[in-house]
């Protein structure tokens, strides 16, 4: 496992890996936690897309994967030499050791993986596993660090931050955000560190986006707001209250939408081209049943957004409906666990009320290269009663986690030297594909928090093509 801080540069690295192992004809599958986490891997998927994971109702001690013995998937994972899973920190246990138990059936072998390569990454200081209406023994019990499987895990650092390095200082001092004091009590007023801050929610906007009338909307990518993720949804009452129910990741009864807004897509509709759950777009065009949307993927890509039918459940109870809506919300605004593997240029923290959960305020501060790219919004009251203005805020972490993060770990091994002159890779486009023959890997049934993703027989397969000085895969 690269067990690094957030900036640090796990998915370089392991970008890195896979096109050197792709160079020699490896068989390498790259998969996280997330789509947008996802889509940053050369080839990657979401891992419950991959391994088909079982659902959140199924998803107990002992399930295996879905996959048939027999199917196409399953020779592809009994062909690969490498397994690369990033963001596993945000994963249930119970995900990773269905994989575990799924490649020792398939392999008939009774090691760890089924005597497979697997490398995971993440960062333990960040978001957990979430777990509905669960406290921090049930979070720390969902997670990795409490598998069986932990103490097999071998695990290796990246300690310096690439995001923050080359925003250090500033005329006025340190400008870089200190994430190694997120997670420590300080031991003296030197340890502290002071953010702009605001109690109002129009000074917020206008620091994150001052220019929003006159800018070109694709500028704003890399700024949002962050919320704390409160659990506000309205408990089911009657048939009439259908409409007001807002549940987390299905967008509203009534989506109000503006020719070039920024909105981010809430479900995971196609890989190949981008369409994955957290990815935003600019509205281009919109009719009763479509809408335009230009990808802000660097590739200013045009694609259509239908209409699909949203599954959800509200309440204790898990009283279920559906709802027929476009997988789209307006996102000028998002949730601070949406942020997490994203890096912003400006960022507006809603610290109205406290973070709850552990990582937040760390994945929270960690999106910005730079402190002053930060302003949070507090409440009046809190900056009335304080010395010269400042507002603190409450910060919640889990020892388990901080313990498991900054406990002994194996030291980096050299590189060997045959592969020091391999410096970089680029993705090929479409255009560049090769043809293969190499079989098709298929969705064969679909996931209800998933639709089915269409991919290319190499992309499929081998993940992706990397071109690297002359060696392409």
């Amino acid at each position: 496992m690269i067990d690094a801080p957030a900036g640090t540069g796990k998915t370089y690295t392991e970008s890195i890996l896979c096109a050197r192992l792709r160079s020699m004809s490896k068989l390498v599958l790259c998969v996280a936690s997330t789509g947008i986490a996802g889509l940053q891997l050369p080839g990657g998927w979401t891992a419950h897309s991959m391994f088909k994971l079982p659902l959140e109702e199924k998803n107990v001690s002992g399930a295996m994967c879905n996959i048939s013995a027999e199917s196409q998937r399953a020779e592809v994972l009994r062909k690969c030499d490498l397994i690369v899973w990033d963001e596993i920190p945000m994963s249930h246990r119970f995900s990773v050791e269905a994989l575990n138990l799924t490649l020792q059936d398939l392999m008939g072998n009774d090691n760890i993986m089924g005597g497979k390569t697997v490398l995971l990454s993440g960062d333990l200081r960040q978001i957990g596993p979430v777990v509905k209406h669960g406290g921090p023994a049930e979070t720390i019990d969902a997670s990795l660090i409490s598998s069986p499987l932990w103490p097999h895990v071998q695990r290796m650092r990246l300690t310096i931050s690439q995001r923050t390095q080359a925003h250090t200082t500033t005329d006025d001092g340190i400008d870089a955000v200190p994430l190694a004091y997120i997670h420590e009590v300080p031991d003296s007023p030197k340890d502290q560190f002071f953010i702009d801050n605001t109690d109002s929610f129009e000074e917020l906007i206008d620091f994150v986006y001052q220019d929003i009338l006159t800018a070109d909307p694709t500028d704003f990518k890399a700024r949002a707001i962050c919320l704390d993720p409160h659990d506000n949804n309205l408990d089911f009452v009657a048939t009439a209250d259908l409409n007001a129910i807002d549940v987390s990741g299905v967008p509203p009864h009534a989506l109000e939408l503006k020719l070039n807004c920024m909105v981010m897509i809430t479900r995971n509709l196609n890989f190949k081209q981008g369409l994955v759950n957290g990815q935003k777009a600019i509205v281009r065009g919109y009719s009763t049943r479509i809408v335009h949307v230009e990808l802000l993927d660097g590739l200013s890509s045009l694609v259509l957004i239908p209409r699909i039918r949203l599954n959800a459940k509200v309440g204790r109870n898990g009283i279920a409906f559906s709802r027929l809506q476009l997988p789209l919300r307006v996102c000028y605004a998002l949730t601070i666990n949406k942020s997490q593997g994203q890096t912003l240029s400006k960022i507006g923290l809603d610290l109205r009320s406290d973070v709850f959960t552990h990582g937040q305020l760390y994945v929270a501060l960690s999106r910005a290269q730079k402190r002053s790219s930060i302003m949070c919004l507090t409440l009046p009251a809190r900056l009335r009663g304080s010395l010269n203005r400042t507002a603190f805020v409450a910060n919640i972490t889990f020892p388990a986690f901080v313990n498991a993060a900054t406990d002994t770990i194996t030291d980096s091994p050299p590189l060997p030297p045959q592969y020091i002159d391999f410096i970089g890779f680029t993705h090929a486009t479409n255009d560049q594909v090769p043809n293969s023959d190499e079989g098709q890997l298929q969705e064969d049934d679909n996931h209800d928090d998933e639709q089915t993703m269409s991919r290319h027989p190499n992309q499929c397969a081998d993940g992706g093509w990397i071109e690297a000085k002359g060696l392409s895969r």
